[in-house]
């Protein structure tokens, strides 16, 4: 989620970034991050294990 929170800050608004991880806590943090932060969370699907999330940079 940090890493995240740096990324997002350092692309313009209407970005799309896409987040690859393998914590299944994931899928819950970040619906919840996007929802705080104003961007909206694109898609999110899991293989093996390993979770990618699309998110777009509202702001």
């Amino acid at each position: 989620m940090i890493k995240a929170g740096r990324a997002i800050r350092q692309v313009e608004p209407g970005t799309v970034l896409e987040v690859v991880a393998d914590d299944p806590g994931v899928e819950n943090d970040f619906v919840g991050w996007c929802e705080a932060n104003r961007h909206t969370l694109l898609s999110m699907h899991e293989a093996g294990g390993v979770w990618t999330t699309r998110i777009r940079r509202e702001w």
